[in-house]
């Protein structure tokens, strides 16, 4: 493995050659929730293949038979109950699509194979020490991380840090975000999104209850928080969990003194800002008109995250969600996660 210096690697390397990746996981996010024929990729295993420039030579998991069928169908030459298996295919990406808890252990053990480039389901890990050990091993020895945050190769929602930057919005007054089914498994997106657009910091804050709707390790909770962010703005984080068994809902909105930003996960998935007027009926008032409405093409978000992650390995291009992004998302999240109980 050839790794310069600097421990980056070099910003060109043959476009014209395949890339050969090794899946380890065969559940949903890897492979399940795609069909062969469809028209988008919502998966690991279909966003590569549909990419053109990656050969999918393997994939692991720990029920040999669910690995042997999405082998069989998704053509993929070899399947495997454990990833040594598989080390003789030194394969120059790795994807880690295997339960939370399990993330730090299988970070640890990509290192070993030397790839080129490691793509993670969130969250990098549960416990932060470990994680920044973890990065910084990544690092050290040039091997590129990515973390499967996909709002960050959503950008109908990024191009708003460039605008909330530039002031267009105003001051941020607070922020408040929905989530079911695990605070470190989904609300960690929200807190991702945030932290991208705004650059959040805790300060304090308290949790106000939580329920068992996904794993004992992980609940889902209520709390409020206080932030500082980037620009030094003292806001407040509201956070409402809710039942994943009964419903699944998503919402991220921010408030600012001259506008609010929405963003909804629906059917369709949705991103809106309002402006502050004055009412036109009642002088003194004022609320939120001007409604622009953008939908969010979600079903593109694996799609442009293996389009970066092959730029990032053949041209030099930035990844845009990384061990570093993803490790400032964790540490977040567990000062959120450990605030005292109110």
């Amino acid at each position: 493995m050839l790794i310069h210096s600097t421990g980056q690697w070099p910003k060109h390397i043959r476009t014209n050659t395949v890339l050969k990746v090794v899946v380890i996981g065969a559940g949903g996010i890897a492979q399940g929730y795609d069909q062969p024929g469809s028209a988008y990729a919502l998966t690991h295993v279909k966003a590569y293949k549909q990419h053109g420039a990656f050969a999918v030579v393997g994939i692991c998991d720990t029920d040999m038979q669910k690995a042997e069928q999405a082998a069989q169908r998704w053509n993929i030459p070899n399947a495997a109950q454990d990833m040594n298996a598989l080390a003789h295919l030194q394969p120059d990406v790795i994807s880690i699509c295997t339960p939370d808890d399990t993330h730090s252990e299988y970070l640890q053990r990509c290192i070993e194979w030397h790839p080129k480039l490691v793509f993670c389901e969130k969250p990098i890990g549960l416990v932060s020490a470990r994680a920044e050990e973890l990065v910084h091993d990544y690092a050290r020895h040039g091997v590129l991380l990515a973390v499967n945050y996909s709002r960050r190769w959503q950008p109908e929602i990024m191009q708003y840090r460039e605008r909330i930057a530039a002031g267009e919005f105003g001051q941020l007054l607070s922020a408040r975000f929905k989530y079911y089914k695990g605070f470190f498994h989904n609300a960690s997106h929200a807190i991702d999104v945030l932290n991208a657009l705004v650059a959040l910091r805790y300060t304090s804050g308290v949790l106000l209850s939580q329920m068992q709707d996904y794993t004992p390790a992980d609940a889902t909770i209520t709390a409020a928080s206080r932030m500082m962010s980037g620009k030094g703005e003292d806001i407040v984080l509201s956070v409402e969990g809710y039942d994943g068994r009964k419903m699944a809902l998503f919402e991220i909105e921010l408030v600012f003194d001259k506008a609010k930003i929405l963003i909804e996960d629906l059917e369709r998935s949705w991103i809106t800002h309002a402006t502050l007027t004055e009412n036109t009926k009642y002088p003194g008032f004022f609320e939120f008109s001007d409604v622009v409405q953008r939908e969010i093409q979600t079903t593109e978000s694996l799609t442009n995250a293996v389009a970066n992650i092959y730029r990032a390995l053949t041209a030099g291009e930035a990844l845009l969600s990384t061990g570093e992004s993803a490790l400032q998302t964790l540490k977040l999240c567990i000062e959120i996660y450990n605030s005292p109980t109110l």
